[in-house]
């Protein structure tokens, strides 16, 4: 009660005391009143805002409005996963940026690109062959070192190599193929004979140097042929012709 000028009357307070709980959805979170009859909140009060989190590898809120959004794994064959410049050993979130360095490229290889497969939750792995979703995906996805913008499931990555091609030249013959990987077999076919000029034998040469005879192969069924494995080097092949002279014609006597 309030005296005033001899007269006392009630007075009532009404003092409003906020409960806060936290709201949020998959990308922000702010604060309710559960108490009744609450006047309202400030902007203050309500603390609305996107989520935050204290890296890549955590899944909850670090506001604690109780958000926890998902993880995804990426696992590699033939080479390193990094995040911030340590190896990757844990899930992350979807969009994180992780680079995917490839181990060293096998002998007689050359790196032609990336393999990224979506990976379920029993383990099946199903290629990506879009063209449109590997170029979300991958950035510099033809190099050693390429970036993986981690998307919203369990991946996979690897690098795939192809051989090596090295050049044949085929010199007064033909061969059944221009480019061979070392290991691959090479025919080798000489032409025929011009008038005049017989054939003499061949001769190869690695990177220039000429190669023992026992180099090629002599086809047993067909002369005109011989085949030779490829070694890691340009190859030039080269059937040789000599010429023949006419000879002179008998005397009339």
């Amino acid at each position: 009660e309030v005296e005033d000028d001899g007269f006392n009357f009630p007075v009532t307070l009404d003092v409003h005391w906020h409960n806060y709980q936290w709201k949020h959805d998959g990308t922000e979170h702010w604060k309710v009143c559960t108490t009744a009859n609450c006047p309202g909140m400030t902007d203050e009060q309500r603390a609305e805002g996107p989520h935050t989190f204290a890296s890549a590898k955590d899944a909850a809120c670090a506001d604690g409005c109780g958000y926890t959004r998902p993880l995804y794994t990426v696992t590699v064959k033939n080479a390193t996963a990094i995040l911030g410049g340590e190896e990757l050993n844990a899930p992350v979130a979807a969009g994180t940026k992780v680079t995917l360095t490839a181990d060293t490229t096998p002998e007689d290889k050359e790196l032609h690109g990336w393999k990224l497969y979506k990976v379920a939750a029993d383990g099946t792995e199903t290629e990506i062959t879009s063209s449109t979703e590997l170029a979300k995906l991958l950035k510099n996805g033809t190099e050693t070192t390429a970036t993986l913008t981690m998307p919203a499931y369990n991946v996979k990555a690897e690098p795939y190599y192809s051989n090596i091609p090295y050049n044949i030249t085929p010199v007064n013959c033909t061969v059944d193929k221009t480019e061979a990987a070392k290991g691959d077999t090479v025919t080798a076919t000489r032409r025929e004979p011009e008038a005049n000029e017989r054939f003499t034998g061949w001769t190869v040469k690695v990177n220039g140097v000429e190669q023992d005879p026992t180099f090629l192969k002599p086809d047993a069924d067909d002369p005109t042929k011989v085949t030779f494995t490829m070694p890691d080097a340009n190859v030039e092949v080269t059937a040789t012709f000599a010429e023949d002279p006419i000879p002179e014609p008998d005397p009339v006597g």
